[in-house]
């Protein structure tokens, strides 16, 4: 999965364009034309190295970066995962001809919120989407389309101020069980 992050930018910045119309959107090619431009390749593949091992961006590596490309927030996605799976459905077992298929995708993704210039965390969520269909041809249900679903739902939580998607009784059941009794106020 790494280096998955160079096509969830793209994929990023067409759910952005959808979603929230009036953000200025870099595009990860500008950004790595300026980032070239302005000589700081190897700060920036530091940063990047650095990142895998600790999950921070360095906070003088990202003042530079921002300047450089002239923004002051930077998202930064993740692919945890993703794994396609083809189950036959229906199969005529003397000659092995299979009449339909099922296939699934499950994506996992993760979506931060960068301040270039003071290094801060300012946002984080977490998606997970599952897409499924039924087929008659070979074709799969697409990387693309599975992280379009993923990263919409990560970006309408963040217009909507929220760090998940989904909240369901099951969630509820669960925060009860977790939750810390809290001692009783004496009038």
């Amino acid at each position: 999965l790494l280096g998955s992050e160079t096509g969830l930018d793209s994929i990023l910045a067409q759910v952005l364009k959808t979603i929230a119309p009036n953000f200025k959107i870099i595009t990860q090619q500008q950004a790595a034309s300026l980032i070239n431009r302005n000589e700081l390749a190897a700060e920036y593949t530091r940063m990047r190295n650095e990142a895998l091992q600790s999950h921070l961006l360095d906070r003088g590596s990202l003042k530079k970066l921002g300047t450089a490309i002239g923004t002051r927030y930077v998202f930064q996605p993740k692919l945890i995962e993703f794994m396609q799976i083809t189950k036959d459905r229906w199969e005529i077992p003397p000659i092995a001809l299979k009449i339909s298929r099922i296939r699934s995708s499950i994506m996992r993704l993760s979506l931060q919120l960068w301040d270039m210039q003071t290094g801060e965390l300012l946002w984080s969520s977490l998606a997970e989407a599952s897409l499924e269909s039924e087929a008659v041809g070979q074709d799969p249900i697409y990387f693309e389309d599975t992280a379009r679903v993923a990263m919409g739902s990560i970006i309408t939580d963040f217009m909507n101020g929220k760090t998940a998607s989904s909240y369901g009784p099951l969630d509820k059941i669960i925060d009860q069980l977790i939750e810390i009794p809290q001692p009783e106020k004496r009038k």
